[in-house]
C-alpha cells in the first residue's frame, strides 16, 4: 500500500471535489445530480457547494425536480443558505411540494443572527401573506414560514 503525503491527499481531494462540482453543473439527469449531491453531502466540505446547488436548483431545467437539492443545501449548511432567503421563500410559495417543504424547513431552522434588512423581511412577509390569500398549494408551509418570521 502506497503512503501518500498530506499534500498529495489534499491535491487528490481537491481534484475529486472539482470533478464532482463539474459533474453537478453539467448533468441534465436529475437522478444522477441527486446522487452526486447526496454523496458530496456525506463526504466533503467546500464553499462552492451551496452556491452551485442553489444555482442548479434555480435553473429552468430542474424547476420541478429541485427538492432534493434544496434539502441537501440545508443539511450541508443551514447558515450558508441564509443568503438565499428570497429564493427559499419563492420556493415556499411557488414550488412543488418537495421544494416548498425543503425550503420551509431550511427557513424554520435558521438560527440567529439574522442578516436580512427589515425592508427585505417586510417584502417577503407581504409576499407570503398574499400567497396565503391566493390559491397556493403550499399553505401549510407558508403558514409555518410566516410564524417563523413573526417569532423572530
Amino acid at each position: 500500500m502506497r503512503n501518500y503525503s498530506i499534500v498529495d491527499l489534499k491535491r487528490k481531494k481537491k481534484k475529486l471535489v472539482d470533478n464532482i462540482l463539474l459533474q453537478l453543473k453539467s448533468t441534465k439527469d436529475f437522478n444522477r445530480m441527486n446522487k452526486l449531491a447526496l454523496f458530496f453531502l456525506g463526504n466533503f466540505r467546500d464553499p462552492r457547494f451551496v452556491p452551485t446547488l442553489m444555482k442548479i436548483s434555480n435553473s429552468k431545467d430542474f424547476a420541478k425536480a429541485n427538492g432534493t437539492l434544496i434539502y441537501v443545501c440545508g443539511e450541508y449548511s443551514n447558515n450558508e443558505c441564509k443568503k438565499y432567503l428570497k429564493q427559499l421563500v419563492n420556493w415556499v410559495i411557488n414550488g412543488d411540494y418537495e421544494s416548498a417543504w425543503s425550503s420551509a424547513q431550511i427557513i424554520i431552522e435558521f438560527k440567529e443572527p439574522y442578516p436580512w434588512p427589515d425592508k427585505l423581511l417586510n417584502e417577503l412577509h407581504s409576499s407570503l401573506e398574499l400567497a396565503l390569500e391566493n390559491k397556493s398549494n403550499n399553505k401549510e408551509f407558508i403558514k409555518a414560514v410566516l410564524k417563523k418570521f413573526e417569532n423572530s
